[in-house]
């Protein structure tokens, strides 16, 4: 029994069900989800599940109770899903489906100056594996610990009005990666220190490593589904590269983030190989998430939920993100490594919803990779931007530092500035071998608020003063300084 779902045929899940009904029928159970037509109170969701089933004559009872989506999980053997896609309040019905491992790594040699090679083309995967929810594959360089390698600034891009960058020096001493610095325009980002506190990264991945020294982990609010690792164990390694460039601090150590000094929410669902999760687990991770955000009051516009991941199209995975982002919430989600059109894949084919940014990986010259996914735009197009997504140096397995690329690196620069206000279209990069192209992600910041004259930013928890845009320190008459990275309230 295998239930697939086609955006791009307009296949309905109705027919997609009948047809899984007639491969399958052997009368086992199997996890399915569910979603409503239309949003539910959370409060009433669990009832509203048991009546849906007992109009389509099933008796079983909900696993999970997805109450911030208006959706939930249930076993269901074939012909029992075909029933409950029939009651008129049902949207869609789907059966679950593993992640298998990720793929291999491919690695990258890396010369000792620092200099990638070129992207290498993702190999072509199976029809079968791209029916599932996986860790999106990442090319991997050698681990450095060189803090000013550069990736070469060879070729140009003179039709364009981006300038080239490589990772350099920061303000404050650690490295400034060069998208980083692409996505701030130009500007070094450090010199404002640890803007991004009082903003939250809730990050569904592999784990986030909490003893990096560099980043803030939210250890109340993290959650792990991998039974027997901790949200705070990170054996893969993607899920700390991934914060990282989010958030990393401005303190002179490792590398710095986007959104310098942003909490970062680990919500581990893979495990340490990359596997063990299904399309379930995802929508589950994105419901706990959302319900994180709303019942302690957060301030949406200071919250994002990066997903560097993906899988064949489900109708069930982008309903739940859409239903979220439907409440406020934005999400940064990697376009995909196949080479291919988006419309294909969930979550980056819900692209095309408000707060809702499906994101393409490009070079430090520009250039969209070649196994980066993109989107036609005629109709409606689901991937909205292009980020810095190859060679990308942030932290990876054992908290070293690694230069990784691939999409699921692109989408957390875009994370790191919706955390910091907003994301504004720049030039087009250069067309894949597709012909497509989308437009570069460059952020606008908050404008800096002072409304007491006090002296201190509002709305963050530590003192953070500005003089001329930039975070200076203060010493007291006995030689103690104090800045926004050591003074609390």
């Amino acid at each position: 029994e295998e239930l697939l779902t086609s955006k791009k045929n307009g296949q309905s899940i109705a027919d997609a069900v009948v047809q899984a009904a007639q491969v399958g029928g052997d009368g086992s159970r199997r996890e399915h989800y569910v979603f409503f037509e239309a949003n539910a109170d959370p409060a009433e969701l669990s009832g509203r599940a048991d009546k849906a089933l007992k109009d389509a004559k099933v008796q079983a009872r909900p696993s999970q109770v997805f109450s911030e989506l208006s959706g939930f999980s249930v076993q269901l053997d074939s012909r029992e899903a075909v029933q409950l896609r029939a009651v008129p309040s049902i949207e869609s019905v789907e059966l679950d489906r593993p992640l298998p491992l990720s793929p291999p790594v491919e690695v990258k040699p890396v010369s000792s100056s620092g200099s990638t090679t070129a992207p290498v083309t993702a190999s072509s995967e199976s029809s079968a594996l791209n029916q599932e929810v996986r860790l999106e594959k990442v090319f991997v360089s050698d681990a450095i610990a060189s803090s000013n390698a550069d990736l070469g600034t060879n070729g140009g891009i003179s039709a364009l009005a981006l300038p080239v960058y490589g990772n350099g020096k920061a303000s404050t001493g650690e490295v400034l990666p060069y998208g980083v610095k692409a996505v701030w325009g130009g500007t070094d980002i450090s010199s404002q220190g640890n803007i991004g506190r009082g903003t939250y990264a809730f990050v569904i991945d592999s784990g986030v490593l909490d003893n990096t020294g560099d980043l803030l982990v939210n250890k109340a609010w993290s959650k792990s589904w991998v039974s027997g690792e901790s949200a705070f164990t990170d054996g893969n390694g993607h899920g700390t590269h991934v914060a990282g460039t989010i958030a990393a601090l401005a303190n002179g150590r490792g590398v710095v983030g986007v959104a310098p000094g942003a909490e970062v929410v680990s919500l581990k669902v893979f495990n340490s190989s990359g596997g063990g999760a299904t399309y379930s687990t995802i929508i589950d991770a994105v419901n706990y998430a959302t319900g994180v955000i709303n019942r302690n009051g957060l301030d949406k516009s200071k919250c994002v939920i990066n997903m560097s991941l993906g899988g064949g199209f489900s109708s069930g995975l982008d309903r739940a993100v859409k239903a979220a982002a439907d409440q406020g919430i934005k999400f940064s989600i990697a376009a995909g490594n196949s080479g291919d059109d988006a419309d294909w894949y969930s979550p980056a084919s819900a692209g095309d919803h408000a707060n809702i940014y499906s994101v393409s990986a490009v070079d430090n010259r520009y250039q969209m990779a070649s196994w980066s996914n993109w989107d036609d735009p005629s109709g409606s197009d689901d991937v909205d931007f292009a980020a810095p997504g190859v060679g990308v140096l942030s932290y990876y397995r054992g908290g070293s530092l690694a230069y990784l690329s691939g999409t699921s690196m692109a989408a957390p620069h875009v994370a790191g500035l919706l955390l910091m206000g907003d994301v504004k279209s720049g030039e087009a990069v250069k067309a894949n071998w597709a012909g497509y192209s989308d437009p570069f992600a460059l952020g606008i910041a908050r404008p800096v608020k002072d409304a007491n004259n006090d002296g201190l930013v509002d709305g963050l928890t530590s003192y953070h003063i500005f003089n001329n845009g930039e975070s200076i320190a203060l010493t007291n008459r006995r030689g103690s300084t104090y800045s926004d990275a050591s003074s609390k309230y």
